[in-house]
């Protein structure tokens, strides 16, 4: 059958809140690939520009086609390339620029077939989160973003772990999971998200922060790209 010949995009730049996709379909037979290897980079970054990666994967079965079965929304990419396997036949990368400056992006591939190996290329990509200004002794809700399975708090200002991070499994719904250990925050570790989630609904982590006047707070989504958290 030959060796799978890579799909070389040509960079594209995008302005502020400008969009792309690059489309990664099978050579041939589906059944016979199971991943891309991409290549996705970043240029020409300025600090007021934000380059996010959303992936849409679909599989080579009856019907496989018809939607996708896989999704990661809006992951923070750096300047440079980052290297990822995504264990999908079909493929959809869209780039957005999510800041106020251009940013210049590219994603390139390689197809893997099913005796292929996936080396040690990257698994993990992470949304850095826009940043809310939360007053002493009020609250704000963040989207889980489609696919993201960790999270982590964040906050511009040191608050003395004088905060809660609650993580519910729908809008106003009662808490699934909650963390106010002070060490256990401060150590700005992953946290999984829970697996006791109604599929669809809309999922956020919750931080509230008691002392210390108005801070800007953030909550960063890691998507695990080969763990289906869900389309």
């Amino acid at each position: 059958m030959g060796c799978p010949q890579p799909v070389l995009n040509q960079p594209v730049t995008l302005a502020a809140a400008g969009s792309t996709e690059f489309l990664f379909e099978p050579p041939e037979d589906p059944f016979r690939w199971r991943g891309w290897f991409l290549s996705l980079t970043v240029l020409n970054a300025t600090t007021t520009s934000r380059a996010q990666v959303s992936l849409r994967g679909r599989d080579g079965l009856p019907n496989g086609r018809a939607a996708a079965q896989y999704t990661a929304i809006r992951a923070d990419l750096a300047e440079g390339a980052t290297r990822v396997y995504v264990p999908w036949p079909w493929v959809e990368v869209t780039f957005d620029n999510g800041g106020a400056d251009t940013v210049d992006v590219q994603a390139q591939g390689l197809p893997t077939d099913i005796g292929g190996g996936i080396g040690n290329m990257g698994r993990y990509l992470m949304a850095g989160g826009t940043p809310q200004t939360i007053a002493t002794g009020a609250s704000a809700n963040f989207t889980v973003p489609a696919g993201a399975t960790h999270w982590r708090a964040g906050w511009a200002t040191d608050l003395g772990g004088a905060y809660q991070a609650t993580e519910q499994v729908a809008a106003g719904s009662t808490a699934v999971a909650m963390t106010n250990d002070s060490q256990e925050l401060s150590g700005r570790q992953w946290t999984p998200l829970s697996i006791l989630r109604t599929p669809g609904s809309d999922r956020n982590i919750n931080l509230a922060q008691a002392s210390g006047g108005p801070a800007d707070g953030r909550v960063e989504f890691l998507f695990d790209l080969w763990q289906t958290a869900g389309a």
